[in-house]
């Protein structure tokens, strides 16, 4: 995951089981975003205040310091920040949300406040891959209904999996983002090797323990 390391001027992290938020103190954890994610579509520009009750599933931030953030143990999180650091923002989206076009409202209003989108870099992190996301029927047809112009065997790879990424990546080269990524990370079934010779699971997922545990995906404009 290369295109936000090239920006100056940002913190950004992509948290897992063992380190959910990289790279931040305990008092920086402290600042992180207090809202309720409701699997909508609302985007909450962010100044000061920890947006205690709040209901959002995008952040952005203009002012150094501020964290935008979001939490996921499967949903798909993707950070993005203008080129010159201007702006960031963070966005959380799962099933409902992608279909619900989040990304897509959520660039439309980038673009409007500081676009154009071509000035702009975003990162997919880990979420649930296609390798293991089993859906509905009416997921899936929610997906072709969303997303009408993408190949079925592009949204389906397999009978009944999902693949949230695909929609998502076309949403950003839709909108002209200036360079993006994704990262092949699937938290239902990437393990990672630790000292003891054990292989754990490397992230939280909800679909594969029901845990209430999250990993933070954040981005901040450095003071």
């Amino acid at each position: 995951m290369s295109v936000l390391r090239g920006i100056p001027g940002i913190q950004y992290g992509f948290g897992n089981a063992s380190d959910p938020t990289p790279g931040l103190s305990s008092s920086e954890q402290l600042q992180l975003p207090r809202h309720r994610q409701v699997h909508g579509t609302q985007l909450i520009w962010r100044e000061q205040d920890l947006l205690e009750g709040a209901e959002a599933d995008a952040i952005a931030a203009t002012r150094p310091g501020v964290i935008a953030g979001i939490r996921t143990a499967d949903c798909v999180p993707i950070l993005l920040s203008r080129k010159d650091a201007k702006a960031v923002a963070a966005i959380h989206a799962g099933w409902r949300g992608t279909v619900a076009q989040i990304t897509d409202r959520v660039l439309e209003e980038l673009a409007t406040k500081h676009g154009p989108m071509s000035g702009w870099v975003a990162s997919i992190g880990p979420h649930i891959q296609a390798c293991c996301y089993r859906v509905g029927a009416d997921v899936i047809q929610s997906a072709r209904t969303a997303f009408p112009h993408l190949e079925l065997g592009k949204i389906e790879p397999q009978p009944g999996m999902f693949a949230m990424k695909v929609l998502h990546l076309d949403t950003l080269k839709r909108h002209g983002v200036g360079e993006f990524e994704a990262t092949d990370e699937c938290t239902h079934c990437t393990r990672e090797l630790h000292e003891n010779g054990e292989k754990n699971f490397r992230f939280f997922s909800f679909r594969r323990d029901a845990t209430a545990g999250r990993q933070w995906s954040f981005i901040k404009i450095l003071p």
